[in-house]
């Protein structure tokens, strides 16, 4: 795989490339997403990383789907604690949590690793941490002793989604 030195001149220096080099520095001078994103979004339409690979840009879409993922894990919690028969894995895993899943498989690649991204990160581990010894007093007959403990679940969520919010602004810039 090589790489046209001139393309990659021609996009810095404000000289006018042609054809398919005029639309990467289009596109690239219309991007209005962080400094991580330009490299990506230069990357993509030089082709330099592998010709079968595209890498994405992260979307205020993505960060939705984050929220929802998150009010999902606080509605299972509350239903557990509550006597509902589910499922209790993707409630106590962080594993197999689908918002630890978007963390580690969208945020994280895209994002890069930055140290808003670890506080998410561990605040993610916190909430699984609490989920697991609320479901644990449940479980030990302490049902109201866990349920009252669903305010300290919400002080993390609440600290989880305005760091979610700060990291989707600089993210979308």
């Amino acid at each position: 795989m090589s790489i046209d030195a001139g393309l990659v001149f021609g996009l810095f220096s404000g000289k006018q490339p042609k054809n398919e080099a005029a639309t990467a520095k289009n596109s690239l001078g219309e991007l209005k997403y962080a400094e991580n994103s330009y490299l990506v979004k230069l990357f993509n339409l030089l082709n330099v990383i592998h010709p079968k690979t595209e890498v994405t840009t992260i979307s205020s879409h993505d960060f939705e789907q984050a929220r929802i993922k998150h009010v999902l894990f606080k509605s299972k919690l509350r239903a557990l604690l509550f006597g509902a028969s589910i499922d209790p894995e993707p409630v106590l895993s962080n594993n197999a949590c689908s918002l630890g899943q978007w963390i580690k498989q969208v945020a994280f690649p895209q994002l890069g690793d930055s140290p808003d991204m670890h506080r998410l990160d561990q605040l993610h581990d916190q909430l699984h941490d609490t989920a697991r010894h609320l479901y644990q007093l449940y479980q030990n007959g302490k049902q109201e002793q866990a349920q009252e403990g669903l305010a300290q679940v919400d002080a993390l969520a609440d600290a989880f989604l305005h760091l979610l919010t700060d990291i989707e602004k600089k993210a979308l810039l």
